[in-house]
């Protein structure tokens, strides 16, 4: 599931929300959280952010354990925090490959 798109001329910046299968709920000593997410009344989802430049993926990040009834409810600074990584990850791509010139 897209929860936010952002797109200029050369570069895009995806963030879907991925099922995260193997979270670890251990600090969950009431069992609330294993309930919830068992129920489906909140969904446990892994925060991807792909940065595309020219259509090409050049760089991810990944935050697991997301938990909210909607994932389009993931707070904005963890997405800011996420995108931030990804495209920190991006310019260092872009970097390195410019000193491998062809």
């Amino acid at each position: 599931m897209t929860i936010q798109e952002i797109r200029t001329r050369n570069f895009t910046v995806r963030i879907t929300a991925e099922p995260d299968l193997d979270a670890d709920l251990s600090y969950d000593e009431t069992g609330e959280v294993a309930r919830n997410v068992a129920s489906g009344k909140w969904i446990c989802f892994a925060a991807r952010a792909v940065v595309s430049f020219h259509g090409v993926e050049i760089a991810e990040r990944w935050l697991g354990e997301c938990i909210y009834e909607d994932p389009m409810q993931f707070e904005r600074r963890q997405r800011r925090d996420l995108v931030s990584d990804a495209i920190r990850e991006a310019r260092d791509f872009l970097a390195d490959a410019k000193e491998v010139a062809i």
